[in-house]
């Protein structure tokens, strides 16, 4: 009778044992919060705004020479947003926000370089609008501790 008593008393120590384990793990699928990266993007962001605002005005005019800095300065800032996304572990949803990003300004210099309408100043500015909210989303998330699936 002792025996048969032992049995489950063993199992449940044992299942016990393992639970505190199991609950005291933490599993990270996602990287933690980088306020470099998070700056950057608010940064980018906030610079972009004020852009497609002038070019909303501006729209149909010959102006491209006139934005050519900009569209350097975003690439640089993206490039240098991605270096630091690609080193960090476990980072590569903002790796393909980033790289997501960078394809909307490539589009937008294209357009620009013909000419940019109102609607594709518009078309642009919800595009990014889309981008921006993304990846300021993910950030607050994981400055908040938030655990997403990678």
């Amino acid at each position: 009778m002792i025996k048969k008593l032992l049995l489950p008393t063993r199992l449940i120590v044992f299942i016990g044992i393992l639970s505190m384990l199991i609950s005291s793990c933490s599993v990270t699928l996602i990287s933690e919060y980088d306020e470099i990266t998070d700056r950057t993007i608010t940064e980018l962001q906030s610079k972009t705004s004020r852009v497609l605002v002038q070019l909303e005005e501006e729209a149909g005019s010959d102006n491209y020479s006139n934005y050519k800095t900009f569209y350097r300065e975003s690439k640089a800032s993206l490039n240098d947003l991605l270096i630091r996304a690609n080193a960090i572990e476990k980072n590569q949803i903002t790796v393909d926000h980033i790289t997501l990003l960078s394809t909307n300004y490539s589009n937008m210099e294209k357009l620009h370089i013909k000419k940019l309408t109102k609607e594709d100043v518009q078309l642009m500015r919800s595009a990014f609008n889309r981008s921006f909210t993304a990846m300021v989303k993910l950030q607050l998330a994981k400055k908040r501790g938030e655990k997403k699936p990678n």
